[in-house]
Parts: C-alpha cells; sequence; structure tokens
C-alpha cells in the first residue's frame, strides 16, 4: 500500500468509525438533554458517575488487548481463532473482577441506594462491551470498519428508540439505563455474527502454535496498566466532584464536560483507524523509522488542522452549547467547565498519536509510567482545586493532567527516534485559527455589531449570521494554512491518491 493510499485509507476507515458513534452521540443528545429537563443537575449527576464508572471497567475488562490482538492478527493470520477466544477468556474474567470491585465500591462510597442501583445496572454493559471488543479487535485487523459502524448505528438507534418511547410514557433515569444496557446487547449480537465465519475458518486451518491466555496476559499487562491508569485519570474527576460537590454539582461537572467526551472520539478513532496501516508500515521497513515518522507527521497534521477550529468553535460558543445541551436554567455555571475542559481536545490528538507510535515499534511498556503521572497530577490537582473552585477546579486539573501526558509522550517519542514536528502541525496550525478568528471579528464586529460577536464569546443570531460568521472564519483559516505554507499542493494530491 503506497503512502498516499494510506491516508485514504486511514481517511475512509475514520470516517466510518466516526459516522456510526457520532450518530450514536447526536442521537443521545436528544436523550441527554430530555433527561436534564425531567431530572436536573442532581439526576445528570447520578447519570454521569454510572457512565464513568462504566467507562473505567470497560476499558479495564478490555485488559489492553484492543490493539494488541489487532497486531498479532496481522503479523500471523492464522491465529486468528486463538487469539480470540484467549482474549475472550481474559476480557471475561478481568470483568468479573472489576465488577465485584465496583460492588464494593458502591457501597462504601456512601452513595443512595438509587445511586447505588443506577452503577450496578449500567455496569452490566462492562461484560457486554467487553465481548464487543474481542470482536473489534478482528474486524480491525481485517480493516472491515464498516461492520463496527454498522453495529454502532444499529446501537444508537436502539438507545434512542427506547429511550425516547420510555421518557415518552413518563420514565426516567432508569428507564434510560435500561436503554443503554439492551442497546449494547445488540451491538454484541451484530459484531459477533460478523467474526464467526472468520474464526469457523481458521480454526481447521494449520495454525501456528497458539498464544495461550497466560502469554497474552504477560503481553498485554502494561498496556493493561496504562490504559486502565489512563482511563481512570480522564474519568475519575466527574467522581471526585461527585465526593466533593454532591449530585448537584457532579451533573453540572458532566454537562460542561459532555462536549469533550464527543469530541475526544475524533483522535482516538483517528488512532484506531490507522494502527493497522502504521505497523504494516512499520513491518515494511522495520530498520528505518523515517518512513514511518514521516507518515504519521503528516496524519497529525491534518488531525490537528481539523480539530483546531473544533476547539475554537467550543470555547466562543460554551454558552450556546450549553444552552442547547441542557436547556440552561440551572446548568449555568457549566460554561466555564466546558471551556476548561476543551482546551484538552488538541492535547489528546497528539497522546493518543503518541501511544499508537510507541505500540508500532513495542515500546508499549512507558505507556504505565506516562498513565501512572497524569493520574496523580489529575487526583492531587483535583483534591485541592475541586473544593477551592468547584467543577471548574476539576476541568483545569483535566487538563494540566493531559499536558503533562504530553511532554511524557513527547520525550519517550524523540528517545525513540518518532518525535513528529510539532512546529508545522500545532504551532503554524493554531497561530493561523487565532489569525482568522481575529480577523472574522474585526471584520464583522464593525460591519454587523448587531450579530454580538465578541473575541471570547459569539450569539446566536439566526442560521444566516452563523453560516456567514464561521464561512468567513473558515476561508480566512484556510488562506492562512496556505499563507504559512502548513498546507499546499502536494497536501491535495496526497489525499487524492496523487504522489507528486
Amino acid at each position: 500500500m503506497t503512502r498516499n493510499s494510506s491516508f485514504q485509507a486511514a481517511a475512509k476507515n475514520t470516517s466510518l468509525l466516526s459516522a456510526g458513534l457520532f450518530l450514536g452521540r447526536f442521537l443521545a443528545f436528544f436523550i441527554f438533554r430530555r433527561l436534564a429537563n425531567i431530572e436536573g443537575p442532581a439526576g445528570i449527576g447520578v447519570w454521569g458517575v454510572a457512565v464513568e464508572l462504566t467507562a473505567i471497567f470497560i476499558i479495564a475488562a478490555n485488559f489492553g488487548l484492543g490493539s494488541l490482538v489487532t497486531r498479532e492478527v496481522i503479523k500471523e493470520p492464522a491465529r486468528i481463532s486463538s487469539l480470540f477466544w484467549s482474549s475472550l477468556r481474559i476480557r471475561l474474567v478481568a470483568g468479573t473482577i472489576g465488577y465485584a470491585f465496583l460492588v464494593g465500591f458502591v457501597f462504601l462510597s456512601g452513595y443512595d441506594d438509587f445511586t447505588r442501583w443506577a452503577v450496578l445496572v449500567m455496569a452490566l454493559g462492562v461484560f457486554l462491551e467487553a465481548s464487543a471488543m474481542a470482536c473489534d479487535s478482528l474486524l480491525q485487523a481485517e480493516e472491515r470498519f464498516q461492520v463496527q459502524t454498522l453495529s454502532q448505528i444499529t446501537s444508537a438507534l436502539v438507545y434512542f428508540g427506547l429511550g425516547i418511547l420510555w421518557l415518552n410514557r413518563g420514565g426516567g433515569l432508569e428507564e434510560v439505563i435500561w436503554a443503554n444496557v439492551i442497546s449494547r446487547g445488540v451491538r454484541l449480537v451484530l459484531v459477533a455474527a460478523s467474526v464467526a465465519p472468520s474464526l469457523i475458518r481458521e480454526s481447521g486451518t494449520d495454525a501456528p502454535a497458539p498464544i495461550g491466555s497466560t502469554g497474552l496476559v504477560r503481553m498485554a499487562w502494561p498496556i493493561f496498566l496504562s490504559s486502565t491508569l489512563g482511563v481512570i485519570a480522564f474519568k475519575i474527576d466527574t467522581v471526585m466532584v461527585m465526593q466533593f460537590l454532591g449530585e448537584e454539582g457532579a451533573g453540572i461537572y458532566t454537562a460542561g464536560r459532555r462536549p469533550l467526551d464527543l469530541l475526544v472520539m475524533i483522535p482516538t478513532l483517528f488512532a484506531v483507524a490507522i494502527f493497522p496501516t502504521l505497523q504494516r508500515q512499520h513491518g515494511s521497513s522495520a530498520h528505518d523509522l523515517s518512513a514511518l515518522r514521516n507518515w504519521a507527521s503528516r496524519a497529525l497534521l491534518y488531525l490537528y488542522l481539523a480539530v483546531l477550529p473544533i476547539t475554537l468553535f467550543c470555547l466562543v460558543s460554551a454558552e450556546m452549547l450549553v444552552q442547547l445541551l441542557t436547556g440552561g436554567g440551572s446548568f449555568a455555571e457549566a460554561v466555564a467547565v466546558l471551556r476548561w475542559a476543551v482546551l484538552g481536545l488538541p492535547l489528546m490528538v497528539f497522546m493518543n498519536m503518541g501511544n499508537r507510535l510507541l505500540l508500532v515499534v513495542g515500546q508499549e511498556r512507558k505507556f504505565v509510567r506516562i498513565s501512572l503521572m497524569v493520574l496523580l497530577v489529575i487526583v492531587g490537582l483535583n483534591l485541592f482545586l475541586i473544593p477551592t473552585m468547584g467543577a471548574v477546579g476539576a476541568a483545569l486539573s483535566l487538563v494540566i493532567g493531559l499536558l503533562t501526558g504530553c511532554v511524557q509522550y513527547q520525550r519517550d517519542l524523540l528517545r525513540a527516534d518518532l518525535a513528529p514536528p510539532l512546529g508545522r502541525g500545532f504551532a503554524a496550525g493554531a497561530t493561523a485559527q487565532v489569525g482568522a478568528w481575529a480577523m472574522t471579528v474585526l471584520i464583522l464586529g464593525n460591519l454587523r455589531p448587531d450579530w454580538g460577536l465578541e473575541w471570547t464569546s459569539v450569539s446566536f443570531c439566526g442560521l444566516v449570521p452563523s453560516a456567514v460568521t464561521w464561512g468567513l472564519a473558515g476561508l480566512f483559516y484556510f488562506l492562512l494554512l496556505i499563507l504559512f505554507r502548513v498546507v499546499g499542493p502536494a497536501d491535495l494530491d496526497e489525499w487524492r491518491g496523487r504522489p507528486r
């Protein structure tokens, strides 16, 4: 596969994965908004804690096997059956241990009866999602991302249909939680049916010596530790806000963080989609890291150029987004949370790419140190900033923790001779974005002051003003990228598949 076709394949695979998950989040938005109106900040706080704790234990149950199994299947396709069944056993055992730990946690944390029920029922999804993720690893190795997309879309439609139906009949948080669990079960059925033919076909071939569960555990242990510590670091803030500020404080923080939880899928899915290509790129020139580094640098550049405008939009439209997400009212404090939290999006871009690059060259043991450092920074800052600054303090702690992770990854990538240049991607792209916004505000602020356009905020004054504002900002952004030589004709040919 040429570098040009690799970029196109990465873009296609990212688009496929994004389509399913973004449709799911878009439909879930209507559920969230209805739930916020029915339950208020306290109910959203319970919902947020249940979601975050479930996410932590889903990652723990995955045991770091996702990309690892994908890598091993790419290396040795004949081992697909043994790798699948070994990874599934590990995931189910890890999920069982994690669920037992969660039972103890919710009873020792002082949660009321309904919060305990909400967390434990939502966490049934750990077993369903861990099993589905075992299938996802095989689908990603075969680059059958369209199957994952179909399963995600179907799951989203089931969740939306059941959630709206039950809410319209007078239900509330309890019914939404059951809709979430059922939708995960539907996704599992679809992906399991899709990988079954591959497992049956390969089970009858002369495969090399299988990698048993014990061997897979040894291989996955560093990734398990790092991914578990990493997800705890990224999700523990909501749980800590609940402990310090109660259900209403957790609800406000959940509403403010919700856009970041949606947008972080962009770098995460991009990293998942390009990992098979990175692995094959390294396999074709294992002794020459320059090709891998250059390819990853170009991919990181394009991702930054896409993410930076989204980050700016969330910063200046925070008030409008919170109003749209919750209906406003009791959630006004979530605006400041959103503005701080969304600064973590560009940082997550770099961390996800750094993670995959180190994994490709077999340096996954470094993930443990990086994740532990990020966790310690976030937890330590939260212990001080949440009591003094409230929910905003948790968002600030999150961003500082992610910045710490970026510094750690950059250091390890430099030592591995894989560090991408940050000047062209992040620095030049951010400069172009700030310049484009400044030009937009100066022009429209003088021509149409009635649109309420300010340096740090933008009001919704109708579809036409919004379209003109962001269209002009996008045009200036594109022109400045060309002026600063961040992108050029070669980049357009790269995506079209025409080498220069």
